[in-house]
């Protein structure tokens, strides 16, 4: 069974960035983004932050893989230069057309091959949903 997510992802230091977006404004698939077993593309058939998002299309044991480097500040630093507690947070919006009950994406994180940590996404929700999570905690 084929399903689709249209993505949106902001990295951010407590503070979002223009910098700090991963976005699709160019109409084209960035060079260091890359599907296995399943195709991406840019669309304009939805989006939340302006008039492009990814639509990803993938099947059981597929791979979205992003191979860029994460702005990360720890706290101390993300104090530091915004002047105010901060954290470093992954954001993303994720557009479902189908809720899967049972389903979860998971995101990782990692580099050099190895993953240093990681979360489930739970994909029981149809329409637009947003995930915040702090990389320190």
């Amino acid at each position: 069974m084929k399903k689709m997510l249209v993505l949106f992802l902001a990295l951010a230091t407590g503070v979002l960035n223009a910098e700090d977006l991963i976005d699709f404004s160019s109409k084209k698939v960035p060079g260091y983004v890359e599907a296995d077993n399943s195709r991406i593309q840019v669309t304009d058939t939805r989006s939340i932050h302006g008039e492009n998002s990814l639509r990803w299309d993938w099947k059981k044991n597929s791979s979205l893989t992003f191979k860029t480097l994460i702005p990360f500040l720890t706290n101390r630093e993300a104090y530091k230069y915004h002047r105010r507690s901060a954290l470093s947070i992954f954001s993303i919006w994720v557009y479902n057309t189908k809720a899967l009950p049972q389903g979860k994406l998971r995101f990782e994180f990692g580099k050099k091959g190895k993953v240093n940590c990681y979360f489930d996404f739970n994909l029981n929700f149809t329409g637009w949903r947003t995930c915040w999570v702090s990389y320190t905690r």
